[in-house]
């Protein structure tokens, strides 16, 4: 359903799209005046229907009572939209039990 939704919205968001340059053109008599508030639902719409990719958290090392600790990334939790993470220091003790409990 998520997927078939975007596919619905694609001719739609590349409409959103164009609409940046269709109404700063020089001949558009609403380009200079009116850009800003006729431009925001589009750009609205555009930033609410785009795909954003998982972020990289980037945490390697964590400094622990002045000490550089590694640190490794544990996903405690999985569904097909999240994953709740768990950021586990080299060496410490765990403190959530493994998902198969």
């Amino acid at each position: 359903m998520y997927e078939m939704a975007l596919a619905a919205l694609g001719p739609a968001r590349a409409m959103s799209d164009a609409e940046p340059s269709r109404l700063s053109q020089s001949l558009n008599p609403f380009a200079i005046r009116h850009l800003p508030k006729i431009w925001r639902p589009a750009e609205l719409f555009e930033r609410v229907t785009r795909r954003y990719g998982k972020p990289a958290f980037g945490f390697e090392r964590t400094t622990v009572e002045g000490v550089s600790v590694p640190v490794k990334e544990e996903v405690v939790w999985e569904r097909p939209f999240c994953s709740l993470l768990h950021f586990v220091r080299e060496g410490a003790k765990p403190r959530y039990p493994s998902p198969g409990c």
